[in-house]
């Protein structure tokens, strides 16, 4: 028969192993950009990791942003090696703030988000690609505008996604339909699958 102790260690190393294999999120990933928001290259953290903002002063005297992944146990302790900032071209850092949830550090270190109902949606914004979820590059689009996912016209397998106006996706829609793409939707960062799973 399991002790006391025994069982409350056994219940605590379940819940603690349940926090430690989250699903990974997506990050900003920029460097030395004027503000969070002009950042618009996305990461895939690994599962130990969370996404982190930095402002600092770089050597030029200017104001600058550093965002994507960091261990969650760095965020933690909020300490920066002296070869990290030499190679993220920062004199002195300002502020570092961290968070645990999907493309979070857009904001932050004093600056603000754009509302949502001050803009269009981010949609993934990629050319040519064989899996929509290898896209990196994302964009803003301007209010009234939904993010598309579609095939590509003359290549099997191959996808774009970009922004597009209502009439856009209800021509392309028209055109063709394989496999649930093209697809068209209103929600941040929708257009990484043909499947309809977001709004």
């Amino acid at each position: 028969m399991m002790s006391w102790c025994s069982c409350v260690c056994w219940i605590f190393s379940i819940v603690l192993s349940h926090w430690l294999v989250q699903a990974n999120i997506r990050c900003f990933e920029c460097t030395n950009v004027a503000s969070p928001g002009d950042c618009a290259l996305v990461v895939t953290c690994s599962s130990h990791e969370i996404c982190y903002l930095e402002s600092g002063i770089a050597d030029n005297g200017r104001t600058v942003y550093n965002s994507g992944c960091r261990e969650r146990q760095k965020c933690q302790t909020k300490k920066r090696s002296s070869f990290d900032l030499l190679l993220r071209n920062v004199a002195v850092t300002t502020c570092i703030e961290c968070c645990d949830h999907a493309f979070c550090n857009n904001a932050g270190c004093g600056h603000q988000a754009v509302d949502r109902n001050q803009r269009g949606p981010y949609c993934y914004n990629c050319a040519v690609e064989t899996d929509p979820l290898s896209c990196r590059h994302v964009v803003m689009c301007t209010q009234g505008e939904t993010c598309m996912l579609r095939n590509h016209l003359y290549t099997v397998g191959v996808y774009m996604s970009h922004c597009a106006t209502p009439m856009q996706c209800e021509k392309v829609e028209t055109l063709v339909q394989t496999k649930n793409c093209p697809r068209c939707c209103t929600v941040d960062f929708c257009n990484d699958a043909c499947a309809h799973t977001h709004a």
